[in-house]
């Protein structure tokens, strides 16, 4: 994984963890919605190397009242993630 991967992934599980703090949501709810362990949502947030779908995003962004702009920077990062796992280059 390259270090593109790593830093989307640290931002995107800070903005994640953003909106969560500010629905003042615990991170076993916001498990329950995106059908995942509240340790999976940890390690998202964490930046730590797991799975995330952009149907799991988009559920997450629609329970903590993210924006149109919010959502679609964390679809983005989503997107970066899944480019660089896949050994493809994207425009910064």
């Amino acid at each position: 994984m390259g270090s593109g991967s790593t830093l989307a992934q640290r931002a995107l599980g800070r903005e994640l963890r953003r909106l969560r703090n500010a629905k003042g949501m615990g991170q076993s709810q916001a498990a329950r919605i995106a059908e995942t362990s509240h340790q999976t949502i940890g390690r998202i947030e964490e930046g730590q190397t797991t799975r995330i779908t952009s149907l799991q995003v988009n559920a997450l962004c629609d329970s903590y009242g993210a924006t149109d702009e919010e959502r679609r920077i964390c679809l983005d990062l989503v997107k970066e993630i899944r480019a660089s796992r896949e050994g493809k280059v994207t425009a910064s």
